[in-house]
């Protein structure tokens, strides 16, 4: 007979989910087959995740007809209590929430037409970039007033003519002339155009001036316009700047013996930014890729001028004999740019389907980016799947969701983060036709929520949570831990984005995720209250079967403790011994004795009398009956019995 003595399996220090395989005994005692609703945040095993609440109850004027479909965060200046909440819908309803609790529908320039669920939001140099698909090939951004079109259009030609004062009359010698479109606040030029192209003009040689007629506005918030003058129409000088667009008319009387002292900036320097998919700032310019009609460098990034360089600099893209403010990388070759990520030690990351590249900074004016190569083996599904986070030791890395699964890049290089989630990676569906996933990082808990459609749903429906304290890197360099899932409603959805936890005229600092549902025109707040928008959910832990007294012998199973949270909460516990066999359910009560108590530790009887090869074990509340709770400690007593015969 075997020794008989009381032995206790104490589980604690619980760090993830492990599905890396079906393989029960290899889980380590660390980890649980499944940790659902639930997650690590000041727990040493697992606490239930908090619920959500409708936020439109919180707010007025909200004009959204159809499911939210992207929602971005904007902060106008230094100041976080200012920040702005965007959100466009399916119907292309775009709307702001600032300074309170009443949305704001702005007048757009151009109207979203088209692909609601890919519009992306960016600040940068206090004004929000808003990357959409319009009818027209330029970008849009909120200037703090109105959305208009970034940088100017270039305009049409002027007309001239001949213009007389008393004085001495110009020679009938052939000169040029081209006019430049401005956006000024009082004396700063926000914008500049491009010249337009020229009119050739010949004086009468009878009259003193030329007069020099603006060409059609653009009807793009152009404040101000100049003049242009060359002999040769290829090296021009400056005129003269700052007309009122009021005034449509500049009488020039420049001769060509005698030319401004100023030259004009040479073709291509104020291009104007196409209507881009993706944006990302390094620093004190914006890179651009992808481009909704323009789409013959699917492979191509652009970026904005330095800030401080020239007028206008932040809505500029400079394409000159001088300067090629763009790289390709590898067109036509690992699919096209899915995403612009970082920076990460100063480098930009441009993911492709199949490619990362780096764009390492040269220092040179003319060539600001040197392309590396990272991978040619992975790259990033989707830029909604891509977050700025920390690794266990608060080092900075970026996490994205290949088509392999999640990858971070960090101080470490390029680590795979999906083998304990092997069993949900099959089911991932890259193909969804409405959203395959996005992600937020919840700074303040450490983690990073993912949104995924599974089977063959086409929005999402799980969330997978990872706790970035966790995540360690094994001898294969995979990172393994920190893993669990939710589901219900705050997992039904189309888009989510960190916002202030309280709403008002000052907006607080700390955040929640606010998560547009995927159903009618709802956004909810997470990771608030006990119910899903005023829905119960259950919360539970199943630990993999655990071989008590080794693989050779039986064991009877006495009494089960669990150490957790005083509350009202109750507990159910499915036991089972032997991969399924003799199922048994019991419920664990976690009321205090005392009002000051805030921990119970409660024992139940198991009572697998002496037959029991292995126990199986899931606790959770009773739904739909939902509270929060935490535990601490599962104790398992047992006793070792006959060895397992033939």
């Amino acid at each position: 007979m075997a020794n008989q003595q009381r032995q206790a399996r104490v589980i604690t220090n619980l760090r993830g989910r492990d599905g890396s395989t079906t393989a029960e005994i290899a889980i380590p005692v660390t980890r649980a087959k499944e940790v659902r609703n639930a997650d690590f945040y000041k727990t040493s095993f697992a606490r239930k995740r908090n619920g959500s609440i409708p936020v439109f109850t919180l707010t007025t004027a909200e004009a959204f007809t159809d499911v939210l479909a992207s929602m971005g965060r904007h902060i106008p200046a230094a100041d976080e209590t200012a920040a702005m909440l965007w959100a466009v819908d399916a119907d292309f309803v775009i709307q702001y929430l600032s300074g309170g609790t009443a949305w704001t529908t702005p007048t757009v320039k151009d109207a979203i037409n088209a692909n609601a669920y890919d519009v992306r939001f960016v600040s940068f140099n206090g004004k929000l970039w808003i990357f959409a698909n319009t009818a027209t090939d330029r970008g849009q951004l909120w200037d703090g007033s109105t959305v208009r079109r970034i940088g100017l259009a270039t305009p049409s030609a002027p007309t001239g003519a001949d213009t007389g004062t008393p004085g001495v009359a110009l020679a009938a010698t052939l000169r040029y002339y081209r006019v430049r479109y401005e956006r000024r606040s009082g004396s700063t030029v926000i914008a500049r155009s491009e010249a337009s192209s020229s009119l050739s003009f010949t004086p009468s040689g009878s009259n003193t001036h030329v007069r020099i007629t603006k060409p059609s506005s653009l009807s793009e918030g152009e404040t101000h316009w100049s003049v242009e003058i060359s002999i040769d129409n290829s090296v021009w000088w400056i005129v003269t700047t700052g007309i009122a667009v009021g005034t449509t008319t500049y009488d020039d009387n420049t001769t060509v013996d005698n030319l401004p002292s100023t030259l004009s900036q040479v073709a291509g320097e104020h291009t104007a930014p196409v209507s881009a998919k993706y944006g990302v700032v390094d620093g004190n310019r914006m890179l651009l890729a992808g481009a909704w009609e323009s789409t013959t460098y699917t492979s191509r990034v652009w970026f904005t001028a330095r800030i401080g360089t020239s007028a206008g600099d932040d809505e500029r893209v400079p394409n000159s004999v001088d300067n090629q403010f763009y790289v390709d990388l590898d067109e036509k070759d690992g699919d096209f740019i899915t995403a612009l990520a970082g920076p990460f030690e100063g480098m930009p990351i441009v993911f492709k389907y199949r490619h990362i590249w780096g764009l390492r900074p040269t220092g040179s004016v003319s060539q600001p980016y040197q392309p590396i190569i990272i991978s040619k083996l992975v790259g990033a599904v989707r830029q909604e799947l891509t977050v700025m986070a920390e690794d266990e030791n608060g080092n900075p890395a970026l996490y994205f969701w290949s088509h392999r699964g999640p990858y971070r890049y960090g101080i470490h290089g390029l680590q795979f983060c999906g083998e304990d989630l092997r069993d949900i990676l099959e089911t991932v569906n890259l193909d969804a036709s409405t959203v395959v996933g996005f992600a937020v990082h919840h700074t303040d808990k450490h983690q990073i929520w993912w949104w995924l459609s599974t089977e063959d749903v086409d929005s999402p429906e799980l969330i997978l949570v990872f706790d970035t304290r966790l995540g360690e890197a094994d001898e294969d360099n995979h990172v393994r831990d920190g893993w669990s899932t939710f589901d219900g409603t705050n997992a039904d959805a189309r888009c989510a984005v960190m916002f202030s936890n309280t709403l008002g005229s000052s907006m607080s600092r700390d955040l929640k995720p606010y998560i547009g549902y995927d159903t009618g025109s709802v956004l909810l707040k997470a990771d608030t209250g006990d119910l899903d928008n005023s829905e119960p959910y259950a919360g539970y832990v199943t630990l993999p079967e655990q071989h008590l007294a080794g693989l050779t012998q039986k064991c009877q199973v006495d009494q089960i403790i669990v150490l957790g949270s005083s509350g009202l909460h109750t507990f159910n516990v499915d036991l089972h011994r032997d991969y399924g066999c003799e199922p048994r359910q019991d419920t664990v009560a976690m009321a205090a004795e005392t009002a000051d108590q805030r921990r119970s530790q409660v024992p139940f009887e198991a009572a697998f009398q002496a037959d029991a090869k292995s126990v199986g074990l899931r606790i959770g509340d009773i739904c739909p009956i939902s509270y929060p709770w935490e535990l601490d400690a599962i104790v398992i007593q047992y006793e070792s019995r006959e060895a397992i015969a033939p």
